[in-house]
């Protein structure tokens, strides 16, 4: 199947993934589905129950059912989430071999990195939860989509993300996160174990980025991501972790060297697992050279040769204060 539209972004992304285990339906309805909106400050995804009347309807016609919800969401003007500029526009999709192939306008490529990231990954999710659909590609004008790293980027299924939508997830859990902070003369890295309980809506990821930012709690550290910063979002694709951080970010502090501040993120998050490597961008923007010295448009890796020392392993609530070490 092929089909001509003017979809734009603005209204693609209002919904942005459903969970189907039967026919078009989800799990507890085969007429609703769960329909996942970008958040108002582009730092995840969350969730509604939508009723589309999608019980014995055909792949195709469900395809049809969920861009015409795209229609008429881009058309609310009440919403509390945001939306992609509507420059972008579906030229035009297939449907072959249970993969679906969307092909967008040229203006696709203006999208910044990380919010290109985090709507490609609800499109994913949406598209591979019907059935009959086990993977998703997209091209532009043709072309097949090149990811920021510049690997072309192929059929994308559900597994090629890690995505926690909050509205699904309200319950807590507990972590033991391996943390990277400053030494005290700013150029290695001391490793600090903190206990801490979290909303499960919060990626784990982005949990360690926010983390760093409070700081230590243990003697003979300080930070190394200045305390100034805001995580605007962090999305894992493709083994890959986006870490999308306000301009506070470029904050100097001369007692702290580059490769510590940098090095405190990447072997931070390596230490969790889950990932190959990480970018690091500053509102959306990579093309950037990091406090003259380190350029961020790159892929990183752990860099373990930067760590000096351990310190105690400490334990924290859910709202991040010390509640006493773990013996």
């Amino acid at each position: 199947m092929k089909r001509k539209t003017n979809i734009s972004i603005i209204a693609l992304i209002c919904l942005v993934c459903s969970w189907v285990l039967s026919g078009c339906g989800a799990a507890d309805s085969a007429n609703t589905i769960a329909i996942y909106f970008v958040s108002a400050n582009y730092s995840d995804l969350v969730a509604e129950n939508v009723n589309l009347d999608l019980e014995g309807l055909s792949v195709n016609d469900c395809v049809e059912k969920v861009l015409d919800y795209y229609i008429e969401s881009s058309k609310k003007t009440d919403t509390e989430y945001k939306f992609f500029s509507d420059d972008v526009i579906i030229n035009d999709y297939t449907i072959e071999n249970a993969v679906i192939s969307f092909d967008f306008s040229e203006e696709y490529k203006n999208l910044n990195a990380t919010d290109e990231v985090l709507f490609r990954s609800s499109f994913v999710e949406t598209f591979t939860g019907l059935e009959g659909i086990d993977g998703v590609r997209f091209t532009v004008d043709g072309d097949t989509l090149v990811s920021g790293d510049g690997k072309e980027v192929g059929v994308m299924t559900g597994d090629s993300f890690v995505v926690n939508p909050s509205s699904l997830f309200n319950s807590y859990s507990e972590i033991t996160l391996e943390l990277y902070f400053a030494s005290e003369d700013g150029q290695s890295l001391i490793r600090e174990d903190r206990y801490v309980h979290y909303l499960n809506s919060v990626l784990p990821q982005k949990l360690i980025v926010e983390e760093l930012i409070k700081g230590p709690q243990e003697d003979g550290e300080k930070n190394a991501v200045p305390k100034e910063t805001k995580v605007i979002s962090v999305t894992v694709t493709d083994g890959v972790c986006y870490v999308n951080l306000d301009d506070g970010f470029l904050i100097q502090n001369s007692s702290v060297s580059e490769e510590t501040v940098i090095y405190s993120i990447v072997n931070s998050l390596f230490a969790y697992g889950e990932i190959e490597s990480v970018r690091i961008s500053v509102n959306g923007e990579s093309d950037l050279v990091y406090r003259d010295t380190i350029n961020l448009d790159q892929n990183f890796y752990a860099k373990p040769s930067l760590i000096s020392g351990k310190a105690k392993s400490t334990k924290t609530s859910e709202n991040g204060s010390e509640t006493g070490d773990i013996k």
